[in-house]
């Protein structure tokens, strides 16, 4: 990935954190499917902000097995 991408990332992770404030993250329900090397958890997640109050949205991440441990290899949340 080109770096001037992973520097705008970064600069919407920033922007968005001075945005809501403190936060704090529970996960409300996960979904685990395994199969092969792979792992996909979907769920719900809530995080209670300090600027922005309740934030609600799902998740889906896919882990990929590499020697005697999994990675994450792809991540979404929507809100």
């Amino acid at each position: 990935m080109p770096i001037y991408v992973l520097r705008a990332i970064k600069q919407e992770f920033l922007e968005y954190d001075k945005m809501v404030g403190k936060t704090t993250i529970k996960g409300i329900e996960a979904t685990y499917q395994m199969t092969g090397d792979y792992i996909i958890v979907t769920g719900v997640y809530e995080t209670t902000s300090e600027k922005k109050g309740t934030i609600k949205g799902k998740y889906t991440q896919i882990w990929r097995k590499s020697k005697d441990t999994y990675l994450i290899l792809h991540e979404e949340y929507e809100m």
